[in-house]
């Protein structure tokens, strides 16, 4: 497929981005199964954020965390699987590490914005030049939800997700809740410790190439994210503590389903494998990422969820 001919949907025209998702938005496309299809995405302040802003008065609040789309899956109907396949990530030249008081898990002095360049992620500390893990991420990937949200939440719809394991070759996993699905996407991350705890990583304006899979015989009982053969389990909360509930909650429940034993072996088993990773803790919901060390990982979900992406 050329260029040309992608199916895309550019966030960067106004009619083409939302601030709240689920709120009786119609597709701006609609695109078959195993379509690849690119996004244009602003990063989380609407592109707003650059390395001489001085101040968060500076900021027009309501153009703050953009997401790109809704795109429509034809055929798809609520209660589908959506396996969405993340193709490539193409970030902007330079994105913006910020963060203002309020904002983020502890509190910020100060306002501040640090300019970095996506290609050498050199974080300056004091007299030091420190090069950031590169972790170019998507962080919100998200179908409609049941009832409507804003766009930085996130919930069973997926939304804010944050997790480091969505990066190219991953397929995210989402129940559908409407007809068509209506996908968006934004939130990039050229790099983003764990926990997100200043309330942003190395937001970036990016390219995405993302192709959606469906299947109607199965479908995950929460975002759930396959990564390089490795299956990670998303547990939301209003705190760590019931994130964590959440994904123990649903991991438990798949492993008893997909492998045919009782919730109390199943709980065990976690108890012995379990790994866990703080995606963030300062959006309106917290999220971790769950999973199962020594291979037992694969025996959440059925074999055919490892088959529907292109190498």
């Amino acid at each position: 497929m050329t260029r040309a001919s992608m199916p895309t949907v550019d966030g960067r025209q106004p009619n083409n981005r939302r601030y709240a998702v689920g709120d009786g938005d119609s597709p701006v496309l609609w695109v078959e199964p195993g379509r690849e299809v690119r996004f244009h995405t602003l990063d989380a302040s609407g592109n707003q954020i650059t390395r001489e802003t001085q101040s968060a008065e500076e900021l027009d609040a309501q153009a703050i965390f953009p997401v790109t789309g809704p795109v429509g899956i034809q055929g798809v109907e609520a209660g589908d699987a959506i396996g969405v396949e993340v193709v490539a990530i193409s970030p902007g030249e330079k994105g913006h590490l910020w963060t203002r008081p309020g904002l983020g898990f502890g509190p910020a002095p100060d306002f501040l914005v640090r300019e970095v360049k996506s290609q050498e992620l050199a974080l300056q500390v004091g007299k030091h030049s420190v090069r950031m893990p590169a972790r170019l991420m998507v962080g919100t990937i998200a179908v409609a939800p049941a009832v409507p949200y804003q766009a930085r939440d996130l919930g069973e719809h997926g939304g804010n997700l944050d997790c480091p394991e969505i990066t190219s070759g991953a397929t995210l996993w989402l129940r559908a809740q409407h007809p068509g699905g209506l996908l968006y996407a934004g939130d990039v991350h050229a790099a983003m410790g764990e926990a997100e705890v200043c309330g942003t990583g190395v937001e970036v304006p990016a390219e995405l190439h993302l192709r959606m899979h469906v299947l109607r015989d199965w479908a995950p009982p929460c975002p759930l994210v396959v990564n390089r053969g490795r299956v990670w389990v998303i547990g939301i909360g209003e705190d760590l503590d019931q994130a964590l509930e959440d994904g123990l909650t649903h991991l438990t429940t798949c492993l008893s389903e997909q492998v045919g034993i009782m919730a109390s072996d199943a709980y065990v088993t976690a108890a012995a494998l379990l790994e866990v990773r703080i995606c963030q803790v300062v959006n309106p919901h917290v999220s971790v990422a769950l999973s199962l060390s020594s291979g037992a990982d694969r025996l959440l979900v059925p074999e055919r969820v490892f088959n529907v992406s292109v190498p």
